[in-house]
């Protein structure tokens, strides 16, 4: 298993090959980075309705999460089957929620439906545990 530290001493060793410092900016979170479709309709419904964004893709606890809001001890995961099938997966979809919740999170998880179909319930959701207004930004529809 490699750690954000052993690719931070990689980096050292090489500080101009093309792409280090996107890395680095990665490695501290200060890029975002969606590794599924999933991932990035759901970032995109947040902007378009004005919610605040997450920390994606980063370890929080003993896991990697899917999304994370510090501010609000909030996880999310998002869920598709095509990731999810396997038993090996579903045991460590519960070991991620227990870590989570164990760390004083709240956790909440979305399927791909969810995200794509039921896109306004998910949205009413996410501004309940956000605290955040409803908002829109234009050009966007109600529930999309």
């Amino acid at each position: 298993k490699t750690t954000p530290k052993q690719v931070e001493a990689v980096l050292a060793e090489r500080p101009k090959t093309k792409g280090a410092g996107n890395l680095r900016k990665v490695l501290r979170g200060e890029l975002r980075v969606t590794l599924s479709k999933l991932e990035r309709e759901f970032i995109k419904a947040l902007k378009a309705h004005g919610l605040p964004l997450p920390i994606t893709n980063r370890v929080t606890g003993a896991h990697r999460v899917d999304c994370y809001w510090p501010e609000h001890k909030l996880v999310v995961e998002l869920d598709s089957y095509t990731y999810h099938q396997s038993r090996h997966a579903w045991e460590q979809d519960r070991r991620r929620e227990r870590d989570a919740r164990r760390n004083g999170n709240e956790f909440r998880r979305f399927s791909h439906d969810d995200v794509l179909d039921r896109r306004a319930l998910v949205l009413a959701e996410m501004r309940a545990l956000t605290g955040s207004s409803p908002s829109r930004r234009r050009g966007t529809r109600a529930g999309s």
